[in-house]
């Protein structure tokens, strides 16, 4: 596709408003092929978002995100996958919104038990709960990651 390969050079060179336009004519042309439930088009969404999210569009970031979280259940059951698409927009709200951060980590507790949630989230989420201070939460949620991956964190 000759317009992701033109969002490339865009966002190489940090022109995210006009990748935002390339990407957003890809994930226009897999829809009218239907194909908006494939791994492929929540890609393209992921790009998207980060352009917008570079360009200070948070409002469009965080609506393309949404939407992987909402069609990567209808296109896989792999945990990895559904979880990795929930970290991408708590990654998000990180960089601009620490509340909204903190309430979307605690709709993703709630939906998922911490237990079965991998390392580096809960890094994430530990690191929300101490910027909100929430500090005691944050060594919870920190000691719940280091029983799981110790040696990630002592050699990382």
């Amino acid at each position: 596709m000759p317009e992701y390969l033109e969002s490339q050079k865009h966002l190489q060179s940090e022109n995210y408003k006009q990748a935002s336009l390339q990407l957003e004519s890809c994930v226009n042309i897999l829809k009218r092929v239907n194909q908006h439930e494939t791994l492929g088009y929540t890609y393209l969404l992921k790009r998207l978002a980060y352009a917008n999210l570079q360009s200070k569009n948070h409002e469009k970031a965080e609506q393309q995100l949404k939407e992987c979280v909402d069609i990567m259940p209808k296109i896989t059951h792999s945990n990895t996958n559904l979880v990795s698409a929930k970290r991408n927009l708590l990654l998000s709200y990180t960089q601009y919104d620490m509340v909204k951060a903190n309430e979307y980590a605690e709709s993703v507790i709630e939906s998922v038990h911490e237990e079965d949630l991998p390392y580096d989230f809960g890094c994430i989420l530990g690191n929300i709960k101490f910027f909100n201070g929430q500090i005691d939460e944050a060594k919870h949620v920190f000691k719940v990651a280091l029983r799981k991956e110790p040696d990630q964190v002592l050699e990382g």
